[in-house]
């Protein structure tokens, strides 16, 4: 059989990785963007997002708040699309890329890009 030891130090193994996976889940770069709302009268973003494939959330954000940087951004496999980041007071919010399988197609990107002027 296994030694006592053996079989405790297994155990916290088992539970660093199960709170690591959890930490990283919770990350706002795993966020997927679903619906961008610009509220002129409020002077408002609102970001609907998905987050863990069945947890929805909404995030507002005020204009003044709003940083964006529209730049190439690498990815796994050596994907270089373009991506559209979204930061609240500088802390990371969401992306949103180009052509990706979420829905977001070129059109969709360039109508956002209008709209904030970049």
């Amino acid at each position: 059989g296994y030694t006592p030891f053996y079989l405790k130090f297994m155990h916290e193994i088992h539970i660093a990785l199960i709170i690591f996976l959890a930490l990283k889940a919770s990350s706002p770069r795993s966020r997927i963007i679903l619906k961008l709302e610009f509220d002129d009268s409020q002077s408002m973003l609102r970001i609907f997002y998905n987050q863990y494939v069945f947890y929805y959330n909404t995030v507002s954000i005020s204009y003044k708040n709003t940083l964006f940087k529209y730049r190439y951004k690498i990815f796994r496999r050596g994907d270089i699309p373009k991506t559209l980041e979204i930061f609240k007071s500088g802390k990371y919010i969401g992306e949103i890329r180009e052509n990706n399988k979420i829905g977001w197609t070129k059109e969709d990107l360039e109508a956002i890009l209008r709209k904030l002027n970049l």
